[in-house]
């Protein structure tokens, strides 16, 4: 028997060679089907067993070296002709016996990378001489001409105006009406999302004031399918397929979320880029991100707690519950999408960090772009330091903590239940109101003093506990100091901080 990895690389390279927003969509359709519904169909002429398939990787055992060298090239020699510019690679290896132990689903997987680190780049394939015209979206070279549209008659518009483009660019967008026929039919197939709709990948630029970029991915999900393989009498492909279906139910639970807040069920603020596997990606109207998100870490839970095959495979192997980390970077519009991208991939992995720490929690981290000069996670981690008489503190708590059945004792402040319900009370703040003390003004006021001074801060938040009168001021000043009595707690965090940034795009609970 053989064992074969498929695996795409340089994802990242390939969705953001443009900054447009359908050629990203189309590129994530293709990087999902090369390696699932591509896997399934002409691994059937080689006899092919799926194990496990993804967006970006797939897993299946075929009896023979023939037969393995021939589904490696027919599955790459199909990524050239229909998606060029996405790297493909396949690896096989012989085992012992069918599921494969987990030291040789250990072994392939770094066969895989020594072959990755060794294939040539992309842009080999590519040379520019004899010299040809560039592209009209990359930094390729052109194929052909080329429309979205067929042109009117009379004299075309613009958008109708063929243009020189890659042969990449081309395949990325004839693949987005595909992405979108499938996403239809995904959310129609979910509990939760029958009937609804999602807005067009340009409108929603047009109608949002800020958009949240979204990247979740499961917590050690890869080292769940080896210890599952290890299991007696475990079906890989039937548990792949399981945390697929709990991972498009959740989708679908995170997108009624959205339909509840905006109180409509067509024209949905939601761009989906990746959902394959435990991956998701998508583009959400940054007032409903965070609902979005939290939705789906819960649901994703739930669905994988009710499913028997996942149920069973979790309680062998002694987890306690799958969960999930996610990343959200709320930016504008018209802020460079690839790198919006990128920094939620780096708050995910912040998530991922606290999420080892404490097993049965789900994890989120987010940051809302305000301040564009610093855009990597490490470096506007560092203006989240301030230094006063007391010493160094903390103005955030980030990343949270999502608590489930399993979770143990989670420190208050990373508490996102905790969290929203404060969250629910400071997004009321009035601009201004006869009788408060506590408004809008003030609060910003505040939020930029935690930054900067911590004692004029709590000047502020002293004199404003003062003055308060109204129970609806002294609820808000409640929200905000938490379990503690001023802008700090005992353990040198200033919790505040998160709550005024993030109360504008807390919009967290369904409307009746």
């Amino acid at each position: 028997m053989r064992l074969v990895l498929f695996g795409t690389s340089g994802n990242q390279a390939y969705v953001f060679a443009s900054n447009r927003l359908r050629e990203a969509v189309g590129a994530s359709y293709l990087i999902s089907e090369a390696t699932t519904s591509v896997v399934r169909d002409l691994g059937k002429d080689h006899e092919a067993e799926v194990l496990q398939c993804s967006s970006g990787s797939a897993l299946v055992v075929v009896p023979t070296e023939g037969h393995a060298r021939g589904l490696v090239a027919a599955v790459t020699e199909h990524a050239v002709r229909k998606a060029p510019g996405l790297q493909v690679l396949g690896v096989h290896m012989d085992i012992g016996a069918v599921p494969p132990s987990p030291d040789e689903i250990r072994e392939i997987y770094r066969l895989w990378r020594w072959h990755a680190s060794r294939s040539v780049g992309v842009a080999a394939r590519w040379p520019r001489l004899p010299v040809v015209a560039a592209c009209g979206s990359t930094d390729a070279p052109a194929a052909a001409w080329y429309s979205d549209s067929v042109p009117r008659r009379g004299t075309p518009s613009d958008a109708e105006v063929p243009r020189p483009l890659s042969a990449q660019v081309i395949a990325k967008r004839r693949a987005r009406p595909a992405a979108d026929r499938r996403m239809k039919a995904l959310l129609d197939r979910t509990p939760a999302g029958k009937g609804l709709r999602l807005v067009g990948t340009a409108e929603l630029f047009e109608d949002v004031e800020w958009v949240g970029v979204v990247h979740a991915d499961a917590n050690r999900l890869g080292q769940f399918f080896v210890d599952a393989a290890g299991l007696p009498n475990t079906q890989m492909g039937a548990l792949s397929t399981a945390i697929q279906r709990c991972a498009e139910n959740a989708f679908g639970e995170a997108v009624a979320q959205v339909a509840g807040l905006a109180k409509r069920t067509q024209e949905l603020p939601v761009v989906p880029l990746v959902i394959g596997g435990d991956d998701l990606t998508a583009l959400v109207d940054g007032r409903y991100a965070l609902a979005f998100t939290t939705r789906y870490l819960t649901a994703f839970g739930e669905y994988a707690a009710a499913d028997p095959v996942v149920r069973a495979a979790v309680h062998a192997i002694g987890n306690g519950a799958l969960t999930v980390s996610a990343g959200v970077a709320v930016v504008k519009p018209h802020f460079p999408f690839s790198t919006a991208y990128q920094l939620a991939g780096e708050l995910c992995d912040s998530a991922k960090s606290v999420a080892k720490e404490h097993r049965g929690s789900h994890a989120l981290d987010v940051h809302v772009l305000l301040d564009s000069t610093f855009t990597d996670l490490e470096r506007i981690r560092q203006g989240y330091q301030v230094v006063d008489g007391d010493g160094e503190l903390s103005v955030t708590a980030r990343p949270f903590l999502v608590p489930t059945r399993e979770s143990a004792t989670i420190p208050p402040d990373r508490d996102w239940t905790k969290l929203a319900e404060r969250l629910t009370v400071v997004r009321e703040m009035p601009v201004a109101a006869d009788g408060r003390v506590v408004t809008r003004t003030q609060l910003h006021a505040l939020r930029d003093e935690l930054r900067r001074d911590v004692k004029r801060a709590e000047r502020r938040l002293s004199d404003l506990k003062r003055r308060a009168v109204t129970e609806e001021d002294r609820a808000m000043l409640r929200a905000l100091a938490g379990d503690s009595a001023g802008v700090r707690n005992g353990t040198g965090v200033l919790p505040a901080l998160d709550l005024l940034e993030l109360a504008e795009f807390a919009e967290l609970e369904v409307s009746a």
